[in-house]
Parts: C-alpha cells; sequence; structure tokens
C-alpha cells in the first residue's frame, strides 16, 4: 500500500513529470552572429614578462599582474605604485614622525 501512494501523482503530475520538457526546448545550438568569435589560442603578455596562452574572446591579452608575480602566489610582498601613491604616502608618513 505503501508503494502505490508513492507513485501517486499529485495535482495531475505523475511519477514522468520530472522529465525534459520537449516542447519548451526550441534548439540545443547556440543562435548565429550574435556571440563574438572564441580563441583557443588567446596570447597573454604580463608586464613581469611572462607569457601564455588561455581560451578568451580577446584575440590578445594584456595584464598588469600574472599567477607568476602575484604577491599571494610568490610570498613576496611588491608594491604597486599607481599615479605615485605609494611615495606620496611615504612622504606623509616622515612628515607625521617629525
Amino acid at each position: 500500500m505503501l508503494v502505490a501512494q508513492q507513485n501517486k501523482s499529485y495535482a495531475g503530475i505523475g511519477v514522468g513529470a520530472c522529465k525534459k520538457p520537449t516542447h519548451l526546448v526550441k534548439s540545443l545550438n547556440m543562435k548565429k552572429e550574435i556571440h563574438p568569435t572564441y580563441h583557443t589560442e588567446s596570447a597573454v603578455a604580463c608586464s613581469c614578462g611572462e607569457k601564455f596562452t588561455v581560451g578568451s574572446t580577446m584575440p590578445k591579452i594584456d595584464v598588469e599582474i600574472c599567477s607568476s608575480c602575484h604577491p599571494f602566489f610568490t610570498g613576496e610582498e611588491k608594491t604597486i605604485d599607481t599615479a605615485g601613491r605609494v611615495e606620496r604616502f611615504k612622504k606623509r608618513q616622515a612628515a607625521a614622525k617629525k
């Protein structure tokens, strides 16, 4: 009796209700002419000199930090100066100590 209750339909939905609704699926193919071109061999160049390839929609990528020079991966502290902010900070610290 318990097995019969488990297979009992709920609100008109039977056991086969989990099947993919094929009437709602139009196509498994991507639409034409709306997707960017995918390059499997995109060249990546880092400012540290490291070069490698990845898959991307851009044929060439220039990055400032990669896994070869990022402090998290290298374990070294690296200060990146953006528009002289580090120098200004050091000047203010020196002036505050006086």
